[in-house]
């Protein structure tokens, strides 16, 4: 159960690469059905980087000062502590 939901709009969910990756979409028709907007629904709490589950999708700091979406393998490799875990993408 997510202690801390919040909501984030998706204008075009095929131009979110962490979508793509963790939908896996590698083609172009792949791509072509993520178009359109979507919802990403996370659960706001801290995450160790040593806790990342590498089929997971979390929000944390990125390197230019905003936040990205890091597959858990990326969390972990880049040592950067998750602010959200993905709980479910709605389109």
């Amino acid at each position: 159960m997510a202690r801390r939901p919040v909501a984030i709009e998706i204008p075009d969910c095929s131009k979110v690469p962490a979508i793509c990756f963790g939908l896996q979409a590698k083609t172009d028709e792949d791509r072509k059905r993520l178009q359109g907007p979507g919802l990403m629904v996370f659960d706001v709490a801290r995450v160790d980087f040593t806790e990342a589950i590498s089929e997971s999708l979390y929000l944390a700091p990125s390197a230019s000062g905003g936040i990205e979406i890091f597959d858990g393998a990326n969390l972990v490799s880049s040592k950067q502590p998750g602010i959200a875990l993905l709980l479910f993408l709605c389109r």
